[in-house]
């Protein structure tokens, strides 16, 4: 029996298995990338199939492809690069397992437009050998975006203490994200923007950038050398990465906000949500006005301070982080809102939720006190009747989180 990864959409075929694919022929609209994946599918000089790599515009996606099997050859037809890409690999899985059927078909295509594996480079050294490996084994199951968390793992010319001593080169982040794009993946560069900064604020150097003195998490929204670091941070990662559309600013838990004596005066005189909202603000004007490229943003802070939903950049793309559903409805939520985000039940909703938070979140909650229990993933819905495009993130050590997550994605229509 066959086993693919991802299971393709439709799957038609039988007859005797053939072991191998002996030269191929391709409509020169595909490119070298296209051609070399091919080329490795192929084993001259073996008795086997030709393989035929054909070019229709009339499929509607640029992932869609057919694959068409005859006793003398195999066919892929695809709208465009990542669907001629995904059907090789699929060819690759039939060819790693029972073999190619001699007659049938397989169509496949993506239901969510970005499908993205995080990349956290932090806390531990990285082989280079190893993570140059990584692209083919990450795009052979269909996923085309990789989010790579850098941290201190570049040697940023800016500054020489940030870098841990296992960071990479520039010339290798380049070569890496070259192999990236041979294999259809787009990377998305992270970088923090404010809060998750130990690696930079335990250095003295940096210590009068902290938003508290003892804690070298998060910087001080107030400080215009916050702001600069970021944005010599983010300037060299983004020269790297200049075939990149997205870049993501991180900018969750920042939970320190309003600590120190400028920021908690700036509280007082105006709100928490607008120092933070103000300062992402800035983030978001630097990435998309002056580098023209689409900021992702964890979306956690929003839903501690709702009414700041209203001062966030509707281009900005939302990504909604949950890591403990693992159904589509479940008895208890973490809901932000209240309680810090503490695991509720459903009386403890309809009982504790003040009247305006109601109004905004039911539709998204649908809490049922009949069967006690709510749409295990809310937030999604709130930040997409927001006005934001949204992308749902998993913790890909639980399976069952990350299938709630897709299917979740998939029926309220998300980007991804």
């Amino acid at each position: 029996m066959i086993h693919f990864l991802p299971e393709p959409k439709h799957t038609c075929y039988s007859g005797a298995f053939i072991k191998s694919i002996n030269g191929f022929t391709a409509d020169k609209i595909f490119s070298r990338r296209i051609i070399h994946s091919a080329e490795l599918c192929c084993t001259p000089g073996k008795k086997g199939l030709m393989l035929v790599l054909e070019h229709n515009p009339a499929l509607a996606r640029n992932d869609e492809y057919r694959l068409e099997f005859s006793s003398s050859r195999v066919k892929i037809i695809s709208a465009g690069e990542h669907g001629a890409y995904y059907a090789i690999m699929t060819l690759r899985q039939l060819l790693e397992s029972d073999g190619i059927p001699a007659e049938g078909y397989i169509e496949d295509w993506a239901d969510l437009e970005m499908r993205i594996l995080h990349l956290d480079l932090k806390r531990v050294g990285w082989n280079f050998e190893y993570l140059m490996n990584l692209p083919r084994r990450i795009a052979s199951m269909k996923i085309n975006y990789l989010l790579v968390e850098y941290e201190d793992k570049i040697k940023f010319d800016f500054c020489k203490i940030i870098p841990a001593a296992s960071a990479f080169s520039k010339d290798q982040i380049r070569a890496f994200a070259a192999e990236a794009e041979a294999h259809c993946l787009e990377i998305i560069p992270l970088v923090q923007c404010l809060g998750h900064w130990e690696y930079i604020l335990k250095h003295q150097k940096y210590a009068g950038l902290r938003e508290y003195p003892e804690d070298v998490s998060m910087g001080c929204p107030l400080k215009p050398d916050t702001f600069q670091l970021f944005k010599s941070m983010a300037g060299e990662v983004l020269e790297l990465h200049p075939n990149s559309r997205f870049f993501h600013i991180g900018a969750d838990e920042t939970t320190l906000l309003g600590t120190c004596s400028a920021c908690s005066d700036f509280k007082t005189e105006n709100s928490i949500s607008r120092l933070y909202s103000d300062y992402v603000n800035k983030v978001f004007d630097y990435i998309q006005k002056e580098n023209s490229k689409t900021a992702l943003f964890w979306g956690d802070m929003l839903l501690h301070y709702p009414e700041m939903a209203e001062q966030f950049l509707r281009s900005a793309i939302v990504v909604d982080w949950s890591y403990n559903p693992e159904n589509l409805r479940e008895e208890k939520i973490r809901f932000r809102p209240i309680r810090k985000g503490a695991l509720i039940d459903v009386n403890t909703y309809l009982q504790e939720a003040p009247p305006e938070l109601r109004k905004d979140f039911d539709s998204c909650v649908n809490a049922d006190a009949k069967t006690g229990t709510f749409d295990s993933l809310p937030y999604g819905g709130w930040f997409a009747k927001k006005g934001f495009k949204v992308l749902g993130a998993s913790l890909i050590r639980r399976v069952f989180n990350v299938l709630t997550h897709a299917e979740n994605a998939v029926q309220k229509n998300f980007t991804g």
